[in-house]
């Protein structure tokens, strides 16, 4: 990590805080796998905790970014249009401004239910993501290899099984096989084709 990393900076702060300097000072050159386990496991929930901060930011900046595009052009098209209230006896500028403060109003109201919501969902969505995915994979098994996979492997069989193609091959633009709804090519198909041994 560089030190100026404020990643790197914010993991340091939460370890400052929660473990004795010079208890760490020995320690603080070592990869995270050579540390006693106490202080490992300081040290990765800081690191935890801080990648949770950066996420957290990340989604509130994305959705406070996407609703003030909206929003101003939103007020662009008000502004063309407020116009018309003079015919109706109204003064466009009075009208304007308070329909842009309702507007605004509204931005604020739906940026914060927004952001709640992608907090909240989002570890949901791993927790849904992370079955998905191994029962896409127990789906690519061949029969042989689900019964490896389910009873173990036989005590004379030593050497390893390699994975053996399914009958039907999945085009690039096919959708792809973890479900994710995107297409094969968006998705898994570079690392199929790696651990195939294709370029």
């Amino acid at each position: 990590f560089e030190a100026d990393d404020p990643f790197y900076r914010r993991v340091r702060e939460r370890l400052e805080a929660s473990v004795d300097r010079e208890a760490f000072a020995p320690w603080y050159e070592q990869p995270v796998r050579r540390l006693p386990d106490e202080l490992e496991s300081k040290v990765r929930e800081a690191v935890v905790e801080t990648q949770r901060l950066f996420r957290d930011r990340r989604l509130m900046l994305r959705q406070i970014d996407d609703h003030w595009i909206r929003h101003l052009t939103s007020l662009d098209v008000l502004r063309e249009g407020i116009g018309l209230r003079a015919i109706g006896q109204q003064n466009p500028l009075v009208a304007y401004q308070k329909e842009a403060y309702e507007m605004y109003q509204e931005m604020l109201a739906s940026i914060q239910s927004e952001i709640v919501r992608s907090l909240f969902l989002v570890p949901q969505a791993a927790q849904r993501r992370a079955p998905q995915r191994d029962l896409a994979r127990s789906f690519r098994l061949t029969a042989p290899q689900r019964q490896l996979s389910f009873h173990g492997a036989g005590a004379g069989d030593s050497r390893e099984r390699q994975p053996q193609r399914a009958t039907r091959r999945l085009g690039r633009n096919d959708p792809c096989w973890c479900g994710s709804g995107k297409k094969y090519k968006d998705c898994h198909w570079r690392e199929d084709r790696r651990r195939a041994g294709g370029t």
